[in-house]
């Protein structure tokens, strides 16, 4: 209740509350069409933008420092991880297949049989697709099935294979009995001497035996309960005991101990006789399961993979991610974030002409943009 007064007269006036409709009143035809022009011309914006920039997983290629390409490889991490690092044999196999593609000898340069590690083999899976992208078995069957049609007679055996290089060879390393007793029958469905089996351990010391446990996931050097002793050989005794002059790939696969194998090649590396290696990263670098003192670190040994000037990608579905001193993130030190984790690395040589040639096929096969070359 609220008093006024009004000179000599006054008024008591008792307030009352009012109800009031709100009326919605209808866009006008002008302001719906304004609104619809707008939205339009917003998405055409974005659109020539998008055309602009590239898709969000533009390239993983550079040779000079991108800030650009630095943001642009962590959004793509954040917004495709785990999905497109899953697959790895995929991916794997499709990183083999541009390798080969990149891997032609220069001009008037006679062709070298090429020599391949596979360190911690399991069953074979890299060996074979070694075979199936540089091996001649395809040009054996071609002639065998003209032949058959009687077109031309059978292709004869050569006294010597340096004129066309010949068949790989790859050195296959394993610890555990069985897998080892696999891969020997496996070796007899390639040319005699093409896959090389050794039942040794691989690592960065060479010793006369090392201990190997059985795990949930299987024999390691690691944790575990000690079922076997094997010889153990770092890969730069290796190669300087059988007089190997070039490595085209070095595969490892060895439940937590990739680091100290690739430390253990550093020599061959530095001196450019393994030209590339790939290595599996996963959460068992770190000592719960090595057994080791310390964590193993991705940062760590990419830096120094780096000072010996080789270019370390992480290999996803659609892109390689690089890895080295500036494109450095925290976050590629995946295992501080994810429990159980497992990508592989693609390491080589700045210098090696095969890393240009891969780098490219990877921006044609996914008709990726490479503004930063251009520039």
């Amino acid at each position: 209740v609220s008093t006024q007064s009004t000179g000599p007269r006054h008024t008591q006036r008792k307030m009352t509350s009012h109800h009031h409709n709100n009326h919605h009143v209808p866009l006008s035809g002008n302001r719906l069409l304004r609104l619809l022009v707008g939205a339009a011309g917003l998405v055409a914006l974005i659109t020539v933008y998008a055309s602009i920039r590239g898709p969000d997983c533009s390239s993983g290629t550079t040779d000079a420092y991108s800030p650009d390409l630095r943001r642009d490889q962590l959004h793509y991490l954040d917004k495709h991880f785990p999905e497109d690092f899953g697959d790895r044999l995929h991916a794997d196999e499709q990183l083999l297949q541009m390798l080969r593609v990149a891997d032609t000898s220069p001009f008037g340069v006679p062709p070298r049989r090429r020599v391949f590690l596979d360190v911690g083999a399991h069953v074979g899976a890299f060996s074979f697709a070694v075979f199936e992208n540089w091996g001649l078995q395809d040009e054996r069957d071609h002639d065998l099935r003209l032949a058959a049609a009687g077109e031309r007679a059978p292709m004869e055996a050569k006294d010597s294979d340096a004129d066309d290089g010949g068949e790989p060879i790859v050195h296959a390393f394993e610890i555990s009995e069985t897998r080892v007793s696999t891969l020997r029958r496996l070796s007899e469905h390639v040319p005699d001497g093409s896959l090389v089996v050794h039942h040794t351990a691989v690592a960065d010391v060479s010793a006369d035996v090392r201990v190997v446990n059985e795990s949930p996931s299987g024999p390691t050097l690691g944790r575990g309960e000690a079922v076997d002793k094997v010889p153990c050989v770092t890969i730069d005794d290796f190669i300087a005991t059988e007089a190997i002059e070039r490595v085209t790939v070095a595969r490892v696969h060895a439940n937590g101990y990739e680091a100290p194998i690739v430390r253990g090649m550093f020599g061959s590396l530095r001196s450019g006789v393994v030209e590339q290696i790939i290595f599996d990263y996963s959460h068992k670098w770190q000592a719960e399961y090595t057994g080791r003192a310390d964590d193993e670190s991705l940062r760590a040994l990419t830096d120094e993979l780096s000072a010996i000037d080789f270019d370390c990608y992480m290999i996803a579905k659609h892109r390689l991610i690089k890895l080295n001193d500036d494109y450095w993130d925290d976050r590629f030190e995946l295992y501080q974030k994810f429990k159980y984790i497992a990508v592989d690395i693609w390491c080589i040589a700045e210098k090696n002409s095969a890393r240009r040639r891969v780098l490219d096929f990877y921006n044609a096969a996914y008709e990726l943009d490479d503004p930063f070359d251009r520039k």
